[in-house]
């Protein structure tokens, strides 16, 4: 969840310096949202806006609440006067939509609130309290079922409230299902929590009991692990202000307990919203009657039971931890990220740096063993390994906002871009970026946690959805920290984990693309996009003949892969004749010379291809040639002249196919598949003798026997000139440089021979 914007010596490579593996054109960053298909998640997300837009405009008007509401204005929308509550309907739903929300679950026309089975309600309770209710403790599992008995023991007394509160357990509990959710299951989560919702003009003046703040917050939670976290902004404000209201910050008189740990969730949910939004947070520590070292936790309602190996029962106080973490991301905020911070001098910045460093090893030290990073592998039960990572991403988070060590720091991910902009040749307009050190202070510290952050990440399961966005924040950071520390090898030591960093990165990376493509969520593909490019490119040469064609399989995420087809299919203009057609970057490839075309101007590479271009190289690729393959449509066997260009890469995206590599001198043939988002380099004997073309056909025969139908296929090839423009290979037959020099020399031979020739000839015709 995100609400600030919405290399080795084994590698064989061109330039030799890990360092040059990281490409850092990834700094035109997370500048464009791309909008999927909005099914069931952005139908809940406009519902819950409409209405808590409603409630926030009727709040106005009470001079004893004043929500705040939150600052992206453009994802509220603007109720009609028929949907807003008039003033003297308070604690009355009155608003049109809720009464479609009541019908979202299939139903008979007389019931007022449907309901499922009571067999289905029952599970879905049942997970819900087992998996996610015992750490974060909205209601008290006997107190939840004895109401639910209620409800159908007392049908007369059903109320608006107790349909709603039931409703968010069984959408929770579809969310937080370990097995992931199909279609079915997310629809039914999407009109669960649309009924939830549909009480929240009633709920917000609840004071009788506590049953208003719990849906409120149970709403604050489900959006919180979504794409679309926005509301939970909202809908935390009106908690603070019923916590208030219900007089909560002070020792409750009713249900002391019950009160108190809602506050504390609260108390947790409003601090981690802050440190996300980079907002300041609601609950002043100076407003709170409450003792932070007394947080009230029983067995499941804060406290986890956990067997030892040993079949030793331990009861760990995760509510506490997660309080305790809480007052240290508002330390975080007050002394990083809030007005007050920004005015600090660089030694009191320093000092508060130095101060959360230690809070946060202070806190960590309070983790009992089994929940510490290096015993990963006793976390055995779904619940309990579900507590734990979760604990992980926000301390770990932590680490990483202390720093601001994310790649949504611009100034920083600047000075990093600068920093590889010199290194490769470029001009970067001045030196101002070394003023300042590149990487934060504590940098190892970063590095280690990052790394830690990752082996957590292996924990999640699959399927576990609210999980996953729920770390999406900290990967990024985590990220961005490996990508910068392999970048800037040559500001600290060599390390030996360069590649399991690259492993991690790529791992990281399929995680985020994955997750993007969550159907229902929106896509902000240019996230990926720009975090792909962050991580060093590994390719690893074919064991086949000829040597020196090296591969690096997904190059680029699927996602990627299809916003890049769009474009090329929409956005380009493309020559207007049949065959495989071309378009040029940079320098335009001359198909005269085989060389480039010296009268026409560089063209600058478009923004699409920059985060495409292979960072194995000590400097950017001096041509680029976009070509669209028809069904059917090949290039004759031949070698990329070699005194012009040097190195030679090629994208391949769109549909597969063969690339035949030949030796004419032993007549060796060799196919080689070329699968959509591969990269591929070309180098020694492939690059320099033996031909490569593709067969014009319509299909492919696999080695198994299958026929593969070809499509259309789009090609990147990637050239860089080679100094001098002379090649010393040597090859007499497929050099260029060698034909040149001997044909010159063979040339003027034959004219002596064939002169003396005639001399001799001359005499004998007399």
């Amino acid at each position: 969840m995100c609400l600030d914007s919405v290399c080795s010596s084994k590698k064989v490579v061109a330039s030799g310096h890990p360092k040059q593996q990281v490409n850092v054109a990834f700094f035109g960053l997370w500048n464009t949202l791309t909008y999927k298909s909005s099914g069931a998640s952005e139908r809940r997300f406009k519902g819950i806006e409409d209405r808590l837009k409603a409630i926030e405009d009727h709040l106005r008007l009470d001079a004893s609440v004043n929500v705040i509401a939150i600052d992206d204005d453009e994802h509220i929308v603007e109720p009609s006067d028929k949907n807003t509550p008039t003033s003297n309907a308070a604690g009355l739903p009155t608003n049109p939509t809720g009464h479609l929300a009541i019908q979202a679950v299939d139903q008979v026309e007389s019931e007022k609130f449907p309901l499922p089975s009571r067999k289905r309600i029952e599970q879905l309770i049942d997970h819900y309290f087992k998996v996610f209710n015992q750490a974060m403790p909205l209601f008290d599992d006997h107190e939840f079922k004895r109401m639910l008995d209620d409800w159908y023991a007392e049908p007369e007394e059903r109320e608006h409230a107790t349909w709603s509160a039931i409703n968010l357990v069984m959408a929770l509990s579809l969310r937080h299902a370990p097995e992931g959710n199909n279609d079915h299951d997310d629809d039914l989560a999407s009109k669960y929590i649309s009924n939830a919702q549909s009480a929240m003009d009633s709920l917000v003046y609840r004071d009788s009991d506590l049953k208003g703040l719990q849906v409120i917050l149970g709403l604050t939670m489900f959006f919180m692990t979504t794409a679309h976290p926005q509301p939970s902004c909202v809908l935390i404000a009106t908690a603070v202000k019923l916590v208030h209201r219900l007089r909560l910050h002070m020792p409750y008189d009713l249900n002391p307990k019950a009160g108190e740990r809602l506050f504390w969730i609260t108390y947790i949910l409003d601090r981690d919203l802050s440190l996300h939004s980079r907002e300041p947070y609601l609950m002043q520590d100076d407003d709170i009657g409450h003792d932070i070292e007394c947080v009230p936790v029983e067995e499941k309602l804060g406290a986890i039971p956990v067997e030892l190996d040993n079949y030793h029962l331990v009861v760990i106080e995760i509510l506490r931890l997660r309080v305790k973490l809480a007052n240290i991301q508002g330390k975080i905020y007050d002394l990083i990220y809030s007005v007050r911070a920004s005015k600090l001098s660089l030694n009191q910045q320093q000092a508060a740096t130095e101060r959360l460093d230690r809070m946060l090893e202070e806190w960590y030290h309070l983790l009992p063993g089994i929940f510490t990073a290096n015993r990963t592998a006793e976390w055995r039960y779904y619940a309990f390994r579900r507590d734990c990572a979760m604990l992980h991403i926000l301390y770990y988070h932590c680490i990483f906002s202390v720093r601001k060590a994310s790649v949504r720091n611009l100034e920083w991910t600047g000075r990093l871009r600068d920093f590889s902009s010199a290194h490769d040749g470029r001009d970067v307009g001045g030196n101002e970026a070394s003023k300042t050190p590149l990487l934060p202070s504590n940098w190892s510290t970063l590095v280690t946690a990052a790394r830690s952050y990752f082996n957590i990440l292996k924990t999640i399961d699959p399927g576990d959805m609210s999980l996953r966005w729920s770390s999406k924040c900290t990967s990024e950071a985590a990220i961005t920290i490996l990508a910068a520390n392999n970048m800037t090898l040559s500001e600290h030591d060599l390390h030996d984990e360069i590649d399991d960093d690259q492993s991690r990165l790529r791992s990281a990376l399929q995680e985020l693309g994955e997750l993007f493509d969550e159907k229902d969520y929106f896509s902000p593909m240019s996230m990926v996009e720009s975090c792909e490019v962050l991580v060093p490119l590994k390719m690893e040469e074919l064991p086949i003949k000829p040597s020196g064609i090296f591969m690096q399989q997904d190059f680029i995420t699927p996602e990627h892969e299809a916003k890049l087809i769009h474009i090329f299919e929409n956005e380009l203009e493309w020559p207007t004749r049949p065959g495989r057609l071309s378009l040029h970057y940079g320098y335009t490839f001359s198909y005269k010379t085989f060389g480039i075309d010296e009268e026409t101007p560089f063209k600058p590479f478009p923004e699409w291809l920059v985060p495409l271009l292979p960072t194995t190289e000590d400097r950017p690729p001096d041509q680029v040639c976009l070509q669209q393959y028809a069904p059917g449509t090949g290039i004759p066997p031949h070698v990329d002249t070699h005194g012009p260009f040097d190195q030679l890469y090629s994208l391949s995206l769109g549909s597969p196919l063969f690339m035949q590599f030949a030796n004419k001198e032993t007549g060796e043939k060799i196919e080689v598949d070329l699968l959509p988002r591969s990269m591929m380099q070309m180098s020694g004997d492939s690059r320099l003798h033996w031909t490569h073309g593709i067969k014009a056909r319509k299909t492919d025969t696999l080695p198994d026997g299958t026929v593969r139908l070809r499509q259309v296929r789009w090609s990147l090839t990637y050239r860089w000139l080679r100094p001098g423009a002379e090649c010393e290979c040597g090859n007499e037959k497929l050099c260029d440089t060698a034909q040149r020099r001997n044909g010159v020399e063979r040339e003027y031979r034959w004219k002596q021979y064939e002169e003396d020739a005639k001399k001799e000839e001359a005499p004998q015709s007399k």
